[in-house]
């Protein structure tokens, strides 16, 4: 029975789902589990240059994983056979041509689309984390052509939402402990369906502006950047970056550390990842540059003016 009246809650709006269709679960990693479930895999074709919750989630639904290398055009250096199961990264939600070619190739794909939370579903199965892009305590979006065998409860938030509030209050130094206590929390949950707190918040947000505002901030440092950034960007009209992924010819560990001391957090994608070619070039000196819909033009600035010395 719906409550009415006494105290009042948090302020949101309701705006709607952006996915609408999509299967709103706990986690992204527990949507690749879903997936996994539901098709029955037990062997599959990862990238090396990705995050290692990726390998543990497939791991806990007792997958054998075949990895795979990244080149320079971030596809694999060494294609698999195309009649298997591969999973492929929109890298930092620019590799919108290689999702494409991607596509093309191979029939059983999955698409980890937790670095691309505008991509729109291709057909192939995938999944999304909004916390990427978001400030949610959690949460992820699966879009699988079959159901899964599981019978899910409803997720609860409460003990995930200190760092959100805290980074208001303190700042992001002093909310960081949080942000690594409760993401550390969703480490072997089980699945479960998206907590109401964080199904109200992602209604809330205004995706058409946090989409048109990341866009222009990547396009300010792109048209300043550009010419100098060894990345390499093919970015299309339908791409909503997460960051601007900057690879400076050299000189990398320098600026990231002259950027974290001026207060620009960039992070790191991925500390521990095992490929030895480019993607480890990329864990060590790519610089990935915050353009979310937080920032305008005068923040741009500020970042090049560091960069810059």
């Amino acid at each position: 029975m719906k409550e009415i009246g006494g105290f009042f809650e948090l302020e949101t709006q309701r705006r709607g789902a952006y996915h609408k269709g999509g299967l709103a679960l706990n986690s992204g990693r527990n949507g690749l589990r879903y997936i996994v479930r539901a098709h029955g895999i037990d062997r599959i074709f990862v990238p090396r240059y990705t995050c290692p919750v990726v390998w543990e989630a497939l791991r806990a639904e007792g997958c054998e994983l075949r990895f795979y290398d990244v080149d320079g055009e971030l596809l694999p250096k060494d294609p698999p056979p195309e009649d298997a199961w591969v999973l492929y990264t929109n890298y930092f939600g620019v590799s919108g041509e290689q999702v494409k070619s991607m596509s093309a190739r191979y029939p059983r794909l999955i698409l980890d689309l937790a670095q691309s939370f505008y991509t729109a579903p291709t057909g192939h199965e995938c999944v999304y984390s909004p916390r990427k892009f978001f400030g949610v305590p959690d949460g992820g979006i699966v879009f699988c052509s079959k159901k899964a065998d599981i019978r899910m409860e409803r997720d609860i938030s409460l003990d995930r939402t200190s760092h959100l509030l805290r980074r208001i209050e303190l700042g992001a130094n002093a909310a960081y402990a949080d942000f690594s206590r409760e993401d550390a929390s969703l480490e072997g949950a089980p699945v479960r369906t998206m907590s109401a707190l964080t199904e109200r918040l992602m209604e809330s947000i205004d995706h058409e502006e946090a989409a048109r505002i990341r866009r222009e901030n990547f396009r300010y440092l792109h048209e300043r950047l550009g010419a100098v950034n060894m990345f390499p960007l093919h970015v299309g009209a339908e791409d909503v970056p997460m960051v601007y992924p900057f690879l400076p010819g050299q000189g990398g560990d320098e600026l990231k550390k002259r950027l974290i001391e001026n207060r620009i957090y960039v992070a790191t994608y991925w500390p521990g990842q095992q490929d030895k070619g480019y993607g480890l070039k990329l864990q060590s000196s790519l610089l990935a540059l915050p353009v979310d819909q937080r920032y305008g033009p005068e923040d741009m600035r500020r970042i090049l003016e560091v960069l810059h010395g």
